[in-house]
């Protein structure tokens, strides 16, 4: 197209080396040539636009060069996803101590003078009472014991444990140990660790002590007590608490004022009155923690539906090193 403008009375001629397109196949050999190519790279919407408009235009340009490269699926397979993720779940909130845990291994670490090289950690979703147990390897037997011995012979069997999908939680051992004690055994979502994200998130609290090389499973214990006497933001109660109805004493008191006297029928009723309340109190705490992390998290979600016969590319989650570059998703 060849434009003439007249400017302080002299004439210019501008010719457009813009080429107008109508033919629908050209259109479509176009916008693969500008994005499918070695040299298109598979841009995404605006590059490739941007691209091609130097070059070529046609009516509803934008939308038919959108549209193919939605539908492309080589950049379906290899490009991460923006999409919005799903709504939170809310998950039942146990009502008794104990009655569900967490359970998840930390290591390896560096190995201690005890030979211990790896960390059983429990938590109890209702008071959030943290448990870490030093144990040598990360094998089904030596779990399975640890969990029985330290867990399940002193706060008893819960009725719900919720494990990661690790070869020593998956084993035949540690299942056969859940079924004897008529344990409800469930797994998170692999590759998902949210899913058991409050025992995660202790990890990071008593972190500093397992820094200390060769000792930490002797500081283990004092980490654990440190978190388990903090007042805990969701239940606004300290887990020592909730499971042994007092406030831990500490060396440092101000006041010598000394404690009541009880019988052991009187303590007794006054520490399961106590118990029964703050474990209430705890509950209804824990579960308007969840829904107002629910309401924060579901602000950058959508519902996502899908129906039958509709075509998904599955995540590939499991890379090894160096994969990198490999699809993130593949299918059909």
């Amino acid at each position: 197209m060849v434009t003439f403008v007249l400017s302080d009375l002299i004439l210019f001629l501008y010719e457009d080396k813009i080429e107008r397109l109508k033919d629908p196949k050209a259109i479509e050999s176009i916008i693969k040539l500008f994005h499918n190519s070695k040299i298109g790279g598979h841009m995404g919407i605006s590059k490739t636009l941007r691209r091609i408009s130097q070059y070529y235009k046609w009516k509803g340009m934008y939308r038919q060069v959108k549209n193919f490269i939605k539908k492309c699926s080589d950049c379906q397979r290899l490009k991460s996803s923006k999409n919005p993720k799903a709504p939170l779940e809310i998950t039942t909130t146990a009502i008794n101590p104990f009655q569900k845990i967490y359970l998840d291994i930390v290591g390896p670490l560096e190995v201690t003078y005890n030979g211990n090289k790896y960390l059983l950690t429990a938590q109890c979703e209702l008071c959030k009472y943290l448990l870490a147990i030093p144990i040598p390897n990360a094998e089904a037997n030596t779990v399975a014991h640890a969990f029985a011995s330290n867990i399940v012979c002193i706060f008893g069997s819960p009725q719900t444990i919720v494990t990661d999908q690790g070869t020593n939680f998956m084993s035949n051992v540690f299942k056969e140990t859940a079924k004897i004690l008529q344990i409800v055994k469930l797994n998170c979502s692999a590759y998902h660790p949210e899913s058991n994200g409050s025992l995660e998130r202790s990890h990071k609290v008593i972190g500093d002590y397992l820094r200390l090389p060769k000792i930490w499973d002797t500081l283990a214990p004092f980490a654990t007590y440190s978190y388990n006497t903090a007042i805990h933001s969701a239940t606004n109660y300290s887990s020592f608490e909730l499971v042994f109805g007092r406030i831990p004493e500490f060396p440092i008191k101000l006041s010598n004022k000394p404690s009541p006297v009880y019988n052991y029928d009187n303590y007794s009723k006054l520490l399961k009155f106590y118990l029964e309340r703050a474990h209430h109190f705890a509950r209804n705490n824990l579960i308007d923690a969840k829904h107002k992390y629910k309401t924060d998290y579901d602000k950058l979600t959508a519902t996502k539906n899908f129906r039958v016969d509709d075509l998904v590319l599955i995540k590939n989650n499991a890379h090894k090193v160096g994969e990198c570059f490999l699809t993130i998703f593949s299918g059909f």
